[in-house]
């Protein structure tokens, strides 16, 4: 049996990469190609926007979801 993980390790790499290049041409209109290139090379590993109580971790904010209390039986 194949192990597939370096492929599949290879495939979100190049699909994060593309989001990234996206993200660039649309947030940095007036820098040019190699600027943008550099930040998705930079970034693409981590494309959250900030860690706003709206865009971070709901655990992080208001402690544990609905569901994990359920889970434990609260």
């Amino acid at each position: 049996m194949k192990n597939y993980k370096r492929a599949l390790r290879r495939y979100h790499r190049q699909r994060m990469l593309a989001k990234a290049r996206k993200i660039a041409q649309t947030k940095l209109l007036c820098a040019d190609p190699e600027d943008q290139e550099r930040w998705a090379l930079r970034n693409y590993d981590n494309l959250c926007d900030c860690s706003c109580w709206m865009c971070g971790n709901a655990r992080k904010h208001w402690g544990p979801t609905i569901q994990e209390l359920k889970n434990d039986g609260f």
